[in-house]
């Protein structure tokens, strides 16, 4: 991988005239005899450039820290789990000519995590580009990300709240063993597992993180069997959460199964069962419309062992751009007893 390019340094700079800095000194006679009230105009003008440099070109947030414009979220109790899952998007061509390609917007997209108060991030669609940017300015997480295409779907985690005790993946095909193996019709989807030691709490937690077809209902209801079969193997007093974006909405075969099998809808826990629109809106925001297109496609599943208390699609955008062309979506959770 290239090297990033340092500049050259001429040598060390000659010492500073700190007296300079403290000495007033009149540079002109008629800036010595400006009148009072000219002084407080100029400056009052200076204020307003500033404000209006300041609106439109903010300072960058310093690492860790989300910038003001995004609303910083807050966790209900200390002891919840909170988790993010977001569909990253990676580059297509015609992101370029839009200017909604990683580059333009990978400040905002990590503004908006950072403000989420999470423990967990879910991520799809995932590049080396998106990967090195975030783990560089996440700080206090740690990455997961599986074997080959299994990074698409990285997740990170905590470093202050985890520790990772295993991890693994697994292809959503008939021989979910075997790499790069795939159902007809499908491309290579694959589902990341990470075991976790909750260090406040002590207990284990199973996190999965997946992301099904997007053109094929069929195939999308085979892979939610498919990795049901495949969780179901994994005892069943470990708390889990799934995270995906399923391109399936809450009517669909493939979620109808995974809810049968026991998995609940953090979203829908919280709010009710009703539609609440769209997580997928191409870059267009509330703008979207798409009536031959599914509504929430992007969820955080548990299992029992898990209550969610707190859920939201999260909208955020700064005015001209959003973090990627899904909404993200986030859950608190509580251990049950």
């Amino acid at each position: 991988m290239m090297q990033p390019h340092r500049m050259c340094h001429p040598g060390p700079l000659p010492p500073r005239d700190l007296s300079r800095l403290t000495a007033p000194r009149v540079v002109c006679e008629k800036h010595a005899r400006m009148n009072p009230q000219k002084i407080t105009r100029t400056l009052a003008f200076a204020g307003v450039l500033l404000a209006i440099a300041t609106l439109f070109f903010p300072a960058p947030s310093a690492a860790g820290v989300p910038a003001a414009s995004v609303s910083q979220r807050h966790r209900k109790t200390e002891a919840a789990i909170r988790v993010v899952s977001a569909n990253i998007r990676h580059d297509f061509a015609k992101d370029f000519e839009t200017g909604d390609s990683w580059e333009p917007r990978k400040e905002f997209c990590r503004d908006v995590l950072l403000a989420q108060d999470a423990d967990i991030f879910c991520f799809q669609e995932m590049r080396i580009n998106n990967f090195d940017y975030l783990k560089e300015n996440l700080p206090g997480f740690a990455a997961f990300y599986g074997p080959a295409e299994a990074s698409k779907n990285a997740i990170f985690y905590s470093t202050k709240r985890f520790e990772k005790i295993e991890g693994g993946a697994f292809w959503l095909s008939d021989t979910p063993e075997k790499p790069f193996s795939h159902l007809p019709k499908s491309g290579d989807r694959v589902a990341n597992h990470l075991l976790l030691r909750d260090k406040l709490t002590g207990r284990r937690l199973l996190v999965w993180n997946t992301h099904f077809q997007h053109d094929n209902e069929d195939v999308r209801t085979r892979q939610a069997r498919i990795f049901t079969s495949f969780a179901e193997k994994r005892p069943a007093d470990i708390p889990q959460i799934l995270t995906a974006d399923f391109n399936a909405d809450a009517n669909t075969p493939a979620i109808q199964h995974l809810k049968a099998s026991g998995w609940i809808d953090s979203y829908a826990a919280v709010h009710g069962p009703a539609e609440p629109g769209y997580t997928f809106h191409g870059f267009a925001g509330r703008a979207y419309k798409n009536p031959n297109s599914p509504g929430k496609i992007d969820f955080v599943f548990s299992n029992n062992l898990l209550r969610a208390t707190a859920a939201e699609i999260i909208r955020d955008s700064n005015g001209k751009r959003y973090p990627s062309d899904h909404y993200f979506v986030s859950a608190e959770m509580e251990y049950t007893p």
